[in-house]
Formats: structure tokens, C-alpha cells, sequence
């Protein structure tokens, strides 16, 4: 029982949601690949690394230090998640408008715009006083992002698409087993993932 424990809690703490856009910017690399430089690949993936993950961290500690935030990095306490997550959609309002403004990886920005929302829903629903997942609506937007590049691309890769699926069940399983979610909580945090990655594809599709 102790070493399923330390194997789920590993799951929470190496699929983190800050995590989550790095693996996505890998995966749109890994079907778009063959359309960029490596250098412009490195340059947009250091920009994301620092954008959703070295800033969000020094934040975290800042905040704690101030005495703002007092758990974990995985803020337990509902109250605690209202800055962070403010802190994390200017992030990656910046990330999309600026930082990435002039870069080629468009449907990427796609991405990032459905991201933010997904955090507006979640910061919605800290003021209706719930605990909606972050870490399933996070790995739902990513594996929704990849799922319609690969279609867009025609470029199925099946194998990563099940291994993606099979770590959000093992994600999703791990905070239910932690206690740290409702299964109702689960599938709103799905759904939250999932849904604004759908509406902003739609609307970039039908802007192209």
C-alpha cells in the first residue's frame, strides 16, 4: 500500500499543471516538426518553459514567503488557489499576446487562448467556493489540444494519444485516492479542460 501511495502521489506531483504546457509544446513539436528550424524550436520552447513553469515556481515561493500561501505546491486549501491561479492566466495572457505574438506556432496560441479560459473557469469556480481538479482539467486541455492537432495534420499517432489517456486516468485516480477530489470534482475539472480547447479550435478554424 505504501509504495501505490509514493506511485499516485508521484503521478499529482509530475504531471503538476505547470507542467502541462511544456508537454504540450513537445507534443505539437513532435507532429510540427518538420515546419520549423530547430532553432525557432528551442527559442519557443524556452519561452514556454519560462512563461508556465521557472516564473510560476519563483512566484510560489515568493508567495509563501510573504506568508500568502501556506500548503504545498498543490494548494489544498481552496482560498489559496484565488492568487496563484490569477497569477498563472496573466502569465499566459502575456505568453499569448506578446511573448509568442510573432512566432509560427499558431495553433499553439490556440492552445494557450483555450488554457486561459479553462484557468477563468477554475478561478470561477474558487468563488462558487468549490474545488474543481487542476490537474485533470489541465492534462484534458493538453491531450484535447494534441488529439485535434493530430487530425488537423492527419498524422494519428495512436500510441502516444493511449499513453496520454492512460496517465489521466492514473492522474485522476491518484487525487481521488489522496482524497484531494470528489469524482464529481474529476469530471468537472474534465470538462473544464476539455470544452474551451473545443470552442477556440472551432473559432480558429473557422477564421482560417
Amino acid at each position: 500500500m505504501k509504495l501505490l501511495k509514493r506511485l499516485l502521489v508521484s503521478f499529482s506531483y509530475f504531471f503538476h499543471p505547470i507542467i502541462i504546457p511544456i508537454l504540450a509544446i513537445s507534443l505539437y513539436f513532435l507532429l510540427t516538426r518538420n515546419f520549423f528550424s530547430p532553432l525557432e524550436i528551442v527559442i519557443t520552447f524556452s519561452q514556454v518553459l519560462i512563461m508556465t513553469f521557472l516564473l510560476p515556481i519563483t512566484l510560489y515561493y515568493f508567495l509563501r514567503s510573504m506568508r500568502l500561501v501556506k500548503s504545498s505546491i498543490m494548494l489544498h486549501s481552496p482560498k489559496e488557489r484565488l492568487l496563484p491561479i490569477i497569477i498563472y492566466i496573466f502569465l499566459l495572457i502575456v505568453l499569448k499576446d506578446y511573448v509568442l505574438k510573432h512566432n509560427r506556432t499558431y495553433e499553439f496560441n490556440i492552445y494557450v487562448w483555450g488554457s486561459i479560459y479553462t484557468y477563468i473557469l477554475l478561478l470561477l469556480s474558487v468563488y462558487a467556493k468549490q474545488k474543481f481538479s487542476v490537474h485533470v482539467a489541465a492534462l484534458t486541455g493538453c491531450i484535447t489540444f494534441f488529439t485535434l492537432l493530430s487530425i488537423k495534420y492527419y498524422m494519428p499517432n495512436t500510441i502516444v494519444l493511449n499513453i496520454l489517456v492512460l496517465v489521466l486516468g492514473v492522474t485522476a485516480s491518484s487525487r481521488l485516492y489522496l482524497r484531494a477530489h470528489r469524482s464529481s470534482e474529476i469530471i468537472l475539472g474534465f470538462l473544464c479542460g476539455m470544452i474551451p480547447q473545443l470552442i477556440f479550435w472551432q473559432i480558429a478554424f473557422y477564421k482560417m
